[in-house]
């Protein structure tokens, strides 16, 4: 399978569940696949590996674009009472589910979940009071697109003495519904450098883009995790200038397309974000404006 059109890059685990397996053959993990985190089964004999989907709307045949970027998360495994995970995108709040175990010991070369159809439990998450003396707060407003924009070899610039290949550029797009203008954009590296931004739901993003009315780009740039080794590999020895310019390209895509205010635009980051904020505001002052 692909997400995204990225085929399966390898394992990218931050840590397996405290118990994984499913059965003795099968075992779960949660991976990140380009800019989606998804959860996975992993047949230990022949290392096979089988994505795992969940689509909530009980109707439905093939998936939409918005579950095609939804990030899932495998919370806990009992492989006689079933499998506990999560839900969310950066416009959605996290979903708790469950589904029997039985049910992802199947064959198919995609394992695709519909609530309502199967015997699966979901909670969605929603605001609490922080002590009895408090009220509930508001649900936070998520009135906004999102998108995952890609920059392909011929797209992005070249760096002298390394080949692209087919390491995408992917960047986590938010943008406004309510915009009576092009909005403000906020660039956002991630740090690390060998780390990555999801499509999970992210409570500072998700009010910067539905409260704060700014666009939010999300810029994985080579080098970054859940491209396979070769994009892990590509970036040492060529940091301040590999992932400098993919960040600049990523940002002049979206600042050509015409959904941001071109004379708008500022970038921030921590740690390596910080590194990348700081070339390229010394660097290309007239298009980072802060």
């Amino acid at each position: 399978g692909s997400v995204l059109g990225l085929c399966f890059p390898g394992l990218f685990l931050q840590q397996l569940a405290t118990y994984c397996f499913l059965s003795p053959k099968y075992l779960l993990a949660t991976t990140s696949w380009g800019s989606v985190s998804k959860i996975v089964r992993i047949d230990t004999a022949t290392g096979g590996v089988v994505p795992i989907q969940n689509v909530f709307d009980k109707e439905q045949t093939t998936r939409t674009a918005s579950e095609d970027i939804q990030s899932d998360t495998l919370l806990c495994v009992n492989p006689k009472k079933g499998v506990v995970a999560c839900t969310s995108s950066p416009g959605k709040i996290p979903s708790v589910w469950s589904v029997p175990a039985s049910r992802l010991l199947g064959d198919e070369e995609e394992i695709v979940l519909r609530s309502g159809q199967e015997a699966m439990l979901s909670s969605v998450s929603a605001p609490i009071a922080a002590s009895k003396f408090s009220s509930v707060p508001l649900s936070p407003k998520l009135d906004f697109e999102c998108d995952v924009q890609v920059l392909l070899d011929q797209d992005l610039p070249q760096v002298e003495g390394f080949e692209a290949g087919s390491i995408p550029v992917q960047t986590i797009l938010l943008i406004p519904k309510e915009a009576t203008n092009p909005p403000p954009l906020v660039v956002i590296p991630h740090g690390g450098p060998h780390s990555v931004s999801l499509t999970a739901f992210a409570p500072s993003t998700a009010f910067l883009c539905g409260h704060g009315g700014y666009a939010v780009a999300l810029v994985n740039y080579r080098g970054s995790t859940g491209f396979g080794q070769k994009g892990v590999s590509c970036l040492p020895t060529r940091i301040g200038s590999l992932d400098v310019r993919d960040v600049l390209a990523a940002t002049m895509e979206i600042k050509s397309s015409g959904l941001v205010d071109p004379n708008r635009i500022g970038i921030c980051g921590g740690s390596h974000g910080g590194f990348l904020t700081a070339h390229l505001t010394s660097q290309y002052p007239e298009v980072f404006r802060a």
